[in-house]
C-alpha cells in the first residue's frame, strides 16, 4: 500500500493582482503618463502628443485619453509578447533603441501597468516601422507583416481583473490584424474610462509637475537636431509643450546647478548641489543595500 505521494504544482494568481500591483508601482497618474511617454521615447519617436479629455462620453466610460507617437511601433511578436507581458525583460535586452540608438528610459516593463492606472478599457493601435526593426524582428515577424501590417490589440480591464476567481492566465485581449497601403506608422493608446477624473483639472500644480516631471525626462538641448523629442499634452482645451526651452523648467528640474566664469585667463567652475541630489543619491544606497539582505530603514 502507498503512503506517501510527490505532487508538482504550478504557481498561480489571480487575476486582480494586476490592480494590486498598479496601485504599489504605480504612485499616481502623472508617474503612470511618464512611464507611456518613456515607452515613445524608447520607441524612436520624434513626438508625443497627449489629449486628455474628462467631459466626453465613451461607451466604456467618461473620459478619454489618447498618446500617440511617430515611433517605430510593435511588430506582432512585440505586441503579444512583450506589451501583454506584465515586467517583461524586453529592454534589458535591447538597451538602445533600434534607430536612434537611444539609451532606454522605461526599464521597468510596468506600461501595461501604467494604463491600468489610467483608465478601464484600452485600444492599441500600432503599424511597425520594420525596416527600423529589421534586426530585432523575428522571421515570423517579417512574413506576418507582408500578410497584416496594422494591428488593434482591446482589452477591457473593468471585468475581468476584479474577479477574484479568475486566474491571471484566464484573463484574454483581442487582437485584430489588418493590410493597409495608408497606414499611419507609430503606435496610439486610446484608455477610455478615465478611473480619476479630478485628478485632470489644470491648475498650476498639474502645469509645476508636466514641467518637472514630464518635460524633465528629456534633455532640451536636443530639441533641435533629428533626434528631438517634442511632448504635447492637451488637457480639456488647455495645451502645454516642451517646444520651447525653459530656463526656469531646467532650473527646477535639474538637481545641480553649474557656473562658469572666465576671467584674466582663468576658468572658474561653481558647482551647486541641491538637496535633491543627495536625496537621489540616498535612494539609489538604500535600494542596493535592501537588495543584498540589509533591513529598509526605520525612524526611530
Amino acid at each position: 500500500m502507498q503512503t506517501s505521494l510527490n505532487e508538482d504544482i504550478n504557481l498561480s494568481a489571480a487575476a486582480r493582482v494586476i490592480y494590486q500591483l498598479g496601485e504599489e508601482l504605480i504612485s499616481d497618474e502623472f508617474v503612470a503618463l511618464a512611464e507611456l511617454i518613456k515607452n515613445a521615447y524608447d520607441a524612436d519617436s520624434t513626438y508625443v502628443k497627449i489629449e486628455i479629455d474628462t467631459k466626453v462620453v465613451t461607451p466604456n466610460g467618461i473620459g478619454r485619453i489618447t498618446i500617440e507617437d511617430n515611433g517605430n511601433g510593435m511588430t506582432q511578436k512585440i505586441l503579444t509578447n512583450a506589451f501583454l507581458r506584465i515586467s517583461t525583460n524586453f529592454k534589458k535586452i535591447e538597451k538602445f533603441s533600434p534607430y536612434f540608438n537611444r539609451r532606454a528610459l522605461g526599464e521597468k516593463g510596468l506600461g501595461r501597468l501604467s494604463i491600468q492606472r489610467l483608465g478601464e478599457h484600452i485600444t492599441v493601435e500600432t503599424s511597425p516601422r520594420m525596416e527600423r526593426l529589421e534586426k530585432i524582428a523575428s522571421k515570423e515577424d517579417k512574413e506576418f507583416y507582408h500578410r497584416y501590417n496594422r494591428y488593434t490589440l482591446k482589452l477591457d480591464w473593468t471585468n475581468q481583473f476584479k474577479d477574484d476567481d479568475k486566474d491571471i492566465s484566464d484573463v484574454q485581449a483581442t487582437c485584430f490584424y489588418e493590410f493597409d497601403n495608408n497606414c499611419k506608422k507609430g503606435t496610439k493608446l486610446i484608455v477610455e474610462g478615465i478611473r480619476n477624473l479630478d485628478f485632470w483639472n489644470f491648475d498650476k500644480k498639474t502645469e509645476s509637475r508636466i514641467k518637472t516631471e514630464i518635460f524633465g525626462m528629456v534633455s532640451p538641448f536636443s530639441q533641435k537636431n533629428k533626434q528631438r523629442f517634442l511632448i504635447k499634452i492637451n488637457i480639456d482645451g488647455r495645451t502645454i509643450s516642451n517646444h520651447l526651452i525653459d530656463e526656469d523648467v531646467l532650473n527646477i528640474s535639474s538637481d545641480i546647478n553649474v557656473r562658469f566664469k572666465f576671467s584674466e585667463w582663468n576658468l572658474k567652475i561653481e558647482i551647486l548641489y541641491k538637496k535633491k541630489y543627495f536625496y537621489r543619491i540616498l535612494d539609489k544606497i538604500i535600494l542596493c543595500m535592501e537588495k543584498n539582505g540589509f533591513d529598509p530603514p526605520c525612524v526611530i
